[in-house]
């Protein structure tokens, strides 16, 4: 199995721009190459910060439906022939949101969707917290989907040992981990005052397999596949180290990475 990720900075608030710029990072990704599966980041293409619900609603749109994040993994999907997985702001029938990820095969079918369960503090000024992590069946894989805080302790309050999403991921006999993110350089602790120290990949990437300990020291070989965006929002920075780490038999192994600034995409052989 080929997957793909890709890393980007979003245009805030402009959903097209945004767009246009992942298919001029993409047109590095022959049509030839072929792949599996390609990640892209949470909110690939709204951006991450909203003071509010008004802020966030004119760029959401139903899951899988006709619009404009749907449409484009579908058209992404069946320009590569490969499942697209792309994290979104998604308006539920309730009128309610939700900060999801949507997953489409070749065909542009919906073969899965999550929504972020553990929300960081950002997300709390509109988004609901999704109800539970299901496995999804991608190019014959068990993948299992999250969205960069569900990697973390629920509200930073559980216990660091508990492990939630790396347990799930055991019990549903993950194969593959879909991670779409974008971390930054601050928590919700971090007084005002607080200058983060510059942005280290490898220290992100080190954090990410620490809270996957449960896979790590598991028999069976999972693949953590990781999206995450760069780029500035405000006084917030994006931490990029988007990676394929192989995680397993005590070991945990980077098998592809970007570091924590640039725009590109990856590709690793599972």
């Amino acid at each position: 199995m080929r997957v793909a990720c890709l890393q980007l900075s979003p245009v805030h608030g402009d959903i097209a721009a945004s767009q246009a710029r992942a298919d001029e990072l993409l047109a590095s990704l022959s049509t030839s190459e072929a792949v599996d599966l390609l990640v892209l980041p949470e909110l690939a293409f709204s951006g991450y910060t909203f003071k509010d619900r008004e802020e966030v609603l004119p760029l959401a749109e139903v899951a899988g439906g006709g619009g404009p994040v749907a449409t484009w993994c579908r058209n992404t999907a069946s320009r590569f022939f490969c499942a697209v997985c792309c994290g979104y702001i998604e308006l539920a029938s309730d009128g309610k949101l939700f900060n999801s990820q949507l997953v489409v095969g070749r065909d542009g079918a919906v073969l899965g969707h999550h929504r972020k369960k553990h929300l960081f503090a950002t997300d709390e000024t509109w988004s609901e917290e999704g109800e539970a992590w299901n496995p999804v069946l991608i190019a014959g894989r068990r993948a299992f989907l999250g969205i960069c805080m569900d990697i973390n302790p629920y509200r930073f309050e559980a216990p660091f040992e508990a492990y939630e999403w790396a347990t799930a991921a055991v019990n549903a006999q993950a194969e593959i981990l879909c991670f779409s993110s974008a971390w930054c350089d601050r928590s919700p602790m971090d007084p005002p005052s607080y200058i983060p120290p510059p942005v280290n990949a490898e220290k992100t990437r080190a954090y990410w397999a620490s809270r996957l300990l449960p896979l790590v020291v598991g028999q069976r070989h999972v693949h953590f596949i990781a999206a995450d965006r760069v780029g500035r929002e405000g006084s917030t920075t994006f931490c990029g180290s988007s990676c394929v780490m192989r995680l397993g038999g005590g070991d945990v192994e980077v098998v592809v990475a970007l570091g924590a600034t640039e725009q590109g995409v990856l590709v690793a052989e599972l």
